[in-house]
């Protein structure tokens, strides 16, 4: 695993060689809290008992 700031060049280089991967996860701009906190999608943050 990678540690640290590395530039999205060194992340596309390390993905390329034999063995790595590279995944990037998207959202719609703005619905980043709300998709990672509301995942069965009824309007109520997950981590509220």
């Amino acid at each position: 695993m990678l540690a640290g700031v590395h530039l999205h060049a060194e992340l596309l280089d390390a993905a390329g060689r034999a063995g790595n991967a590279l995944t990037f996860t998207c959202v719609p701009s703005g619905a980043g809290r709300r998709i990672g906190l509301d995942r069965n999608l009824d309007g109520v943050s997950d981590t509220k008992p």
